[in-house]
């Protein structure tokens, strides 16, 4: 049976009867950016037994800060990746101006070294192995307002139980703490659930809406049941999460929040692929930041941290006293939904006019999983 404690811990409280590790009424949990500590995840990504994912080679990633003449970064641009004048990737720059390019991913010849960024119709070239800030002759578009979609990608099979009303009244805390930033954003949210086939659905999609009310009386009608086997239909809940939520299709900041605790199932015939989701969600500008609940073994690590990794997010994780089965090695934990606060509001602070000053983090603890490159006692299916 699932635990879906966790699930509160994102909005910022926890049921009573969880087992999950509380500070006063909030979750405790650890993150790391895979793309800040690159070294570390490549250690990972080589040592990970490779067993049911796709292991798609990012070890050779740049990461481009693509600004306007001014120096402004050029937030939410589509940006191509040109090879010999020929097109190998696309994406769209996050707030901050980046975006992430992995050659080998996109299956460019190790003998091609020379590449191009081409950013509304202006060029700015660029070296294999060469994380570089490129400035282009244009002019990063004015921001009169800041959009934002946050989206949510539920597993709602297991125990979750009566815990609806209080995700309700949390989710309605975290709103009020993102709508005190300045300038004001207009959020919008929306969500897909998901169980398994077999059950009385695979998936729910309810669109994005500015009304935080009339998403939390769809909230409110989710109910947590079924699910036999460990495996879920992640890859059609991501699938649907990114093509099929009307996101803002320019101008915006988008971020979805996948929750679960179980890998996808990989054996589907007719499914879509994670990897060809995530691959979708940098081309539209999705930032995809993964929650691990409990129980979530080696392999939905793996991927959890892949499409974290991939669409330049985080991977998050609930801990327990300050340890954790996962391999980020050690770790600073904090209070869940404050890292995912702290999550939407970085992107908010990427689209300021002027740099915002840094802010003192919360005091945090420290705590310990396992090595990135430990697999002496693999975590494969679980009950």
């Amino acid at each position: 049976m699932k635990r879906f404690a966790f699930l509160l811990s994102l909005l910022g409280a926890c049921a009573s009867a969880s087992r999950a590790p509380i500070d006063g009424d909030r979750l405790r949990a650890g993150e790391v950016s895979d793309n800040e500590a690159f070294d570390r995840y490549v250690r990972y990504f080589k040592a990970y037994p490779e067993r049911d994912v796709r292991k798609i080679d990012v070890t050779d990633r740049v990461v481009l800060t693509i600004v306007d003449r001014d120096g402004y970064p050029m937030s939410d641009a589509p940006v191509k990746i040109l090879a010999d004048g020929r097109e190998v990737y696309r994406a769209r720059a996050s707030a901050a101006g980046q975006v992430m390019f992995p050659p080998a991913a996109v299956y460019v010849e190790r003998d091609v070294t020379r590449f191009e960024a081409e950013v509304d119709g202006h060029r700015a070239a660029f070296r294999r192995g060469e994380s570089v800030r490129l400035s282009v002759d244009a002019e990063a578009p004015a921001r009169d307002e800041i959009d934002v979609d946050v989206g949510f990608c539920l597993d709602t099979t297991g125990s979750m139980g009566d815990e609806i009303d209080r995700i309700k009244s949390t989710l309605r805390d975290v709103a009020a703490r993102l709508a005190e930033l300045r300038p004001r954003p207009k959020f919008r949210w929306g969500m897909v659930i998901y169980r398994d086939r077999d059950d009385v659905y695979v998936t729910k999609r309810y669109n994005f809406t500015p009304n935080l009310d009339d998403f939390l009386d769809d909230l409110s009608r989710v109910r947590a049941e079924a699910g036999g086997d460990y495996e879920e239909a992640v890859n059609e809940a991501l699938h649907r999460s990114v093509t099929e939520l009307d996101w803002r299709a320019s101008n915006a900041i988008r971020v979805l929040f996948l929750i679960g605790d179980a890998p996808p199932h990989m054996e589907y015939r007719d499914d879509v692929p994670y990897t060809t989701s995530m691959r979708r969600a940098v081309e539209s500008g999705i930032k995809i930041h993964s929650i691990a609940a409990s129980g979530l073994n080696d392999r939905g690590e793996f991927i959890w941290r892949q499409l974290a990794q991939f669409t330049m997010s985080k991977f998050m994780f609930i801990s327990y006293g300050g340890s954790t089965p996962h391999h980020v090695g050690g770790y600073r934990e904090n209070n869940l939904d404050d890292l995912m606060v702290r999550a939407v509001k970085s992107e908010v602070e990427g689209l300021r006019s002027r740099p915002a000053r840094p802010r003192q983090a919360a005091p945090r603890d420290w705590g310990r999983g396992r090595d990135p490159d430990d697999f002496r006692e693999y975590q494969g299916q679980q009950k």
